[in-house]
């Protein structure tokens, strides 16, 4: 559908932090756990759980339901995308967001030691390892994988295949990158990605199960950062087969040499089994099926048919030529689902092409929070200054140009902290602008301001932000204009690093619920050239926070951080974006339910037996 960036994005009450279980004292039993035995919760850091989830396994290969009232076996699902798009994970920012019509591909068939939930009790749990315990105040972890690992193609899965993954993710990372982000604090993770070294020292495998970590210093969300698909597990003479470079995002490649015997492999729920990409031609082939090695409960699907056949192109005013879902392919029974449109508020989004459906089932599921903010570079006149910060902050009326009129006002959400929040951000006030640039050492400049801006071409807000900059030049004589060329900067360094403008626009989609995930984008947005001391201050206490294990007064330092960002006028929250991830399915679909983060999407879908009967393409 149209408008994927605004469409199925909202809010869900949900925390990083559950009640404070005290960690295993280090001289406490450190045998490995039994397997078979009862699931039980793993201590991790003190105010934060790991919870080993382990579903019953289906019995046999009886086509029969698993229970009279409960999940069937079999069936293959229609699922419909815009390309057959599969990333290598350890390619920076390859996996985005999953939407329903856009499902991702790698998160199905690769896994790693742990995984994100959407149960708020417990958003960090085990996968492939088996319990995970935490020594020398946060400084060493390890990790015990489970009993007789193995890959989708059925070969034993060992902790040396983690430490090549890992150190694999870290040589293909960008500056910036994701797999520096996730990997950082690792002894040796620096000098690997700056190519110094092919060795990351501060990962030591024990013996084929048990797997050490050492940090330079501790990091508290070392575990919600170790469920990105970054930090999959990946099989090294099956990669030295593909005979490719993956693409970074954006980038077109045509990929037709798998077959059997180097389709790339993983050990999550399903695994690849045709994957043809053909970007000249559109005609896309891709498919998963059941993996018949995964460590737990095995996929109720044989597997899952992505369908890019059922995309057509279209054209309107608004959005000029586009690619959509054709709004036939559910109604014939093409797909077994589809994306349909999203309340915002109390508007209905229209869309003509909707077409009704006997028996189909409307769902909607909340998605993870997007918050969109501005950052003030305060190492360049007018921003030096934090009266006239105060008098930008004060006269931005974000109520006048929000998406959702209800929507809050700050960095910090419901979504990523279960403490209470209290109401830091100045509200709209003109009176109060008008008196902070009166008190502002900028206050007798008769030349108007020339300032330009950076923002990603995503960001929804950019036509509305006008009347906000049509404020600030009547009330500042600030003449605000985005530098065409800044597009290419953002490119070049990631999006990060550029201090010749004096104002960024971010668009922030936490990849896991914790405050840190939208604090740590606000860190050097400028680069070193631009860091104020104000910034300075502020990195340093992100860097303490994030070294604080006890999960309760870590979330109290980010809300103080927070303070010290609206106090100092630093950032200026435009929207916390919301809305839902809407989508009907056929009536003999279940348990189709995306995930809030990046997760696999089919594992748990099941289909009944008046479902079409369908057989996977195969190269």
């Amino acid at each position: 559908m149209v408008d994927l960036a605004i469409r199925s994005i909202a809010m869900l009450v949900i925390g990083f932090l559950i009640a404070s279980v005290a960690c295993r004292d280090e001289s406490s039993d450190t045998s490995i756990p039994n397997d078979d035995a009862p699931p039980a919760a793993t201590s991790v850091l003190e105010g934060i759980e790991i919870v080993e989830t382990i579903p019953p396994t289906a019995e046999g290969d009886d086509p029969k339901p698993l229970n009279p009232d409960g999940p069937q076996r079999g069936g293959v699902l229609a699922a419909p995308v815009y390309q057959c798009a599969i990333a290598d994970p350890a390619i920076d920012e390859a996996v985005e967001r999953l939407t329903i019509d856009d499902p991702i591909i790698v998160t199905e068939i690769h896994a790693g030691l742990l995984k994100l939930s959407d149960d708020p009790n417990a958003p960090v749990q085990l996968e492939l390892a088996a319990s995970y315990e935490v020594q020398e105040q946060g400084l060493l972890h390890e990790f015990v994988l489970r009993q007789a690992l193995k890959f989708s193609d059925g070969s034993a899965l060992t902790a040396s295949d983690f430490k090549w993954s890992w150190e694999r993710a870290l040589r293909k990372s960008l500056p910036g990158g994701r797999a520096r982000d996730v990997f950082g604090s690792v002894e040796g993770a620096e000098a690997i990605a700056e190519g110094i070294s092919d060795d990351l020292i501060g990962v030591t495998v024990v013996d084929d199960r048990t797997l050490q970590v050492r940090l330079a210093q501790p990091r508290a969300e070392l575990p919600a950062l170790l469920a990105d698909p970054v930090a999959s597990v990946l099989k090294k003479d099956n990669v030295e087969s593909w005979g490719i470079e993956w693409e970074n995002p954006g980038g077109y490649i045509e990929v037709t040499g798998f077959d059997e015997t180097n389709m790339p492999v993983g050990a999550g729920p399903f695994k690849l089994v045709d994957y043809t990409v053909r970007f000249a031609s559109g005609k896309d082939s891709c498919a998963i099926s059941r993996n018949p090695h995964y460590w737990g409960r095995p996929a109720y699907l044989d597997g899952v048919w992505f369908r890019s056949d059922v995309v057509k192109s279209a054209t309107d005013a608004k959005h000029g030529e586009f690619q959509t879902i054709d709004p036939l392919a559910f109604a014939n029974e093409e797909t077994d689902y589809e994306a349909t449109p999203c309340y915002f508020g109390s508007v209905p989004t229209e869309d003509e092409d909707f077409i009704e459906v006997d028996g189909a089932t409307e769902s909607s599921k909340d998605g993870a929070p997007t918050i969109s903010f501005i950052v003030l570079n305060v190492a360049a006149p007018p921003f030096d200054d934090l009266d006239f910060r105060r008098a930008v902050v004060s006269s931005a009326d974000t109520d006048s140009f929000r998406w959702n009129p209800e929507s809050d006002q700050r960095l910090i959400t419901n979504d990523l902290t279960t403490l209470e929040l209290p109401d830091i951000h100045p509200a709209f006030d003109l009176e109060v602008a008008r008196q902070a640039f009166s008190n502002s050492k900028h206050y007798e400049r008769t030349a108007s301001w020339e300032i330009g801006y950076l923002g990603p071409d995503s960001f929804g807000l950019l036509y509305e932000l006008e009347e906000l900059f049509a404020t600030w030049n009547e009330m500042l004589n600030m003449e605000v204009e985005e530098d065409i060329s800044g597009h290419s900067v953002i490119d070049e360094f990631d999006g990060r690093y550029n201090s010749n403008y004096h104002l960024r626009m971010y668009h922030v989609i936490p990849t896991f619920p914790d405050p840190s995930t939208v604090l740590h984008a606000i860190a050097a947005p400028f680069g070193e050239i631009g860091k104020a001391p104000e910034f300075v201050e502020f990195e340093e206490m992100l860097e303490a926070a994030g070294t604080e294990l006890d999960a309760v007064k870590r979330h109290q330092m980010y809300i103080e951080i927070e303070t010290f960002l609206a106090e100092q006028a630093l950032v200026i929250p435009v929207e916390v974006f919301s809305g839902f991830e809407c989508y009907r399915t056929h009536s003999w679909v279940h348990d189709l339910e995306p995930p809030k983060y990046v997760g696999s999407l089919f594992h748990t879908v099941w289909l009944d037996e008046r479902a079409p009967k369908r057989e996977l393409p195969l190269p």
